[in-house]
């Protein structure tokens, strides 16, 4: 470069994910070295909404992020959290051996922060099924090769994919290699069915620290209605209303059945709009179905009146 008179932008690349950016501003700079391409990069590469918004496409598409779950349906998949601590980490120019753990174990780091939890999200962002018919075992085995493939074509620039029946025949992979990764991620606590729900355990909430304040405060005002509520039980005497005499006498009572199906020994009357062909029935196993439009009245035991059944 220095031979041919091209020089970056910047004399200092920043280290970081920014690195990358840098570079290319500076080969896009030696193909069309003129003012008004310089005045668009620096501006592009100044603004950290533009900059890291236009960034971290590329880094999703890698990731297949979407906002679906990709089978069947197609359902619902909550991932935004996910996609904006992608756009964070740029505008933070997280130094990208933390970006590269935090997204592939950030759930096994010692005392994970909620950030860290979320950059997960990047091992959920497969396609998942619920379909009627799936076998679990097979889709345990599909999420886990998807997983590995995406992590060796993204972060190695590898076709690992082709690894799983065979040993690479260009790129230095065998199968046994493929599946050593391969177990790591199998052992995701993810189910096979999705259940066709937005919410697929493990599920994360995370939540602003004013979330978080508002969920605490109500908690504690639950807790102390739910110790009010302890201390009256503990000084109320009950009595079971059925072992207590009630000191009403026993009465018959009518009840009104609205069905094509009476109860064993029912006495019922049915009638026509001829009052000569009115009869009487009793309903017994032999008897036939009535009409749903019979409305019958059955005298039952003698019971307490408006007791409730």
């Amino acid at each position: 470069m220095s031979e041919d008179s091209v020089h970056p932008f910047y004399s200092e690349v920043p280290q970081g994910l920014s690195h990358a950016v840098a570079i290319g501003g500076a080969l896009i700079t030696m193909v069309e070295p003129h003012v008004g391409h310089e005045y668009e990069y620096n501006r592009w590469y100044e603004d950290d909404h533009f900059y890291s918004g236009a960034m971290a496409m590329p880094w999703m598409q890698a990731a297949r992020y979407s906002d679906t779950n990709g089978y069947q349906s197609d359902g619902p998949r909550t991932m935004w959290r996910w996609r904006d601590w992608v756009i964070d980490a740029y505008n933070r120019n997280l130094p990208f051996d933390q970006f590269t753990i935090e997204q592939l174990a950030g759930d096994l780091l010692p005392n994970p922060t909620p950030a860290q939890l979320v950059a997960t999200g990047f091992n959920r962002c497969n396609v998942t099924t619920s379909e009627g018919g799936s076998i679990a075992a097979e889709f345990d085995y599909r999420y886990a090769v998807d997983r590995t493939s995406t992590m060796l074509q993204t972060w190695m620039g590898l076709t690992g994919g082709c690894a799983v029946c065979h040993d690479h025949k260009y790129d230095p992979l065998t199968t046994k290699e493929f599946y050593s990764l391969y177990s790591f991620f199998y052992s995701a606590a993810d189910p096979a069915m999705d259940g066709n729900v937005n919410i697929t355990p493990p599920f994360y909430r995370p939540m602003t620290p004013e979330q978080q304040a508002a969920l605490e405060q109500a908690m504690a005002a639950e807790q102390q209605q739910q110790a009010q509520l302890e201390q009256a039980a503990a000084r109320a005497i009950y009595a079971d209303p059925a072992e207590s005499p009630s000191g009403m006498e026993k009465q018959p009572v009518n009840d009104l059945w609205l069905d094509d199906v009476f109860p064993w020994g029912a006495k019922t009357s049915c009638s026509s709009r001829n009052p000569a062909s009115s009869r009487s029935v009793q309903r017994t196993k032999s008897s036939s179905r009535f009409s749903p439009a019979v409305v019958a009245t059955a005298t039952v035991s003698e019971r307490v009146p408006n007791a409730s059944w």
